[in-house]
C-alpha cells in the first residue's frame, strides 16, 4: 500500500494517489484531511466526507458541490475553493454563499464534500515567461485590430484604426462592462456585487 500526493493536471489541486497491489485510485483531497474520505449519507461530520446538503449543518463550509440529485460535482472544484451553507431542509432547495458573494439555490438532494479544496497558495504561483504558458497549452492572444474586418469586428480598415466602434468581442457581444445575458438565471438569490 502506498500513498503519495501529486498536483492534479484538471484542478489544480493536490490529489491523493493510492496505489494497491490490485487496483488504483485516485480523488481530490481536501484541505486538513487525515483519514480516509467517506461518501454516503450516514457518512459522519468529518472534513473530506460527502454527502447530501439536507445533512450538512448550516454555516458549515463545504465544496465539490453538485447542481442535481445524483450529479457530478460542478461548483467550487478550483485550488483553494470553499463556499458556505446558507439554509438547508430535508426537501426542497438549499442556500449556498459562493466565493465571489452570490448566494444561489441547489436541490438539497444534491451532495457535496466537506471542507474546502486543497493547495490555495497555487494563485500566487508565478509562471515566470511566456514559454511556460505555451507548455500549459495557451496559444498567443492575436489583437482584434490587428485582424481583418471578416474576423474579427475591430480589424480592416488602413493603419491602426478601430473604426470609431465600442470594444466587442470576435462574435460581436459587448467585451468591457456591456450586459450580454437576456434572462436571470432563476436559481440565483442574490447575484454577485459588481464593480
Amino acid at each position: 500500500f502506498e500513498e503519495s500526493l501529486a498536483e492534479d493536471a484538471e484542478t489544480d489541486a493536490y490529489g491523493k494517489v493510492e496505489s494497491i497491489e490490485v487496483e488504483g485510485a485516485q480523488e481530490y483531497t481536501s484541505e486538513g484531511l487525515k483519514h480516509q474520505a467517506a461518501s454516503s449519507s450516514r457518512a459522519s461530520l468529518v472534513v473530506g466526507n460527502c454527502m447530501p446538503l439536507k445533512m450538512v449543518p448550516i454555516g458549515t463550509i463545504i465544496h465539490n458541490i453538485g447542481l442535481h440529485p445524483f450529479g457530478r460535482a460542478q461548483l467550487a472544484r478550483s485550488a483553494g475553493a470553499s463556499v458556505q451553507l446558507l439554509y438547508t431542509a430535508p426537501t426542497g432547495l438549499a442556500q449556498i454563499k459562493m466565493m465571489s458573494g452570490e448566494i444561489r439555490r441547489v436541490p438539497v438532494e444534491a451532495c457535496a464534500t466537506l471542507g474546502r479544496v486543497s493547495n490555495a497558495n497555487h494563485k500566487n504561483q508565478k509562471l515566470g515567461g511566456a514559454g511556460a504558458r505555451r507548455r500549459r497549452g495557451w496559444r498567443p492572444t492575436v489583437r482584434g485590430t490587428a485582424m481583418n474586418t471578416h474576423d474579427h469586428p475591430h480589424g480592416g480598415g488602413r493603419g491602426k484604426s478601430k473604426g470609431n466602434k465600442h470594444p466587442r468581442s470576435p462574435w460581436g457581444k459587448p467585451a468591457k462592462g456591456g450586459k450580454t445575458r437576456r434572462k436571470p438565471n432563476p436559481m440565483v438569490v442574490r447575484a454577485r456585487p459588481r464593480r
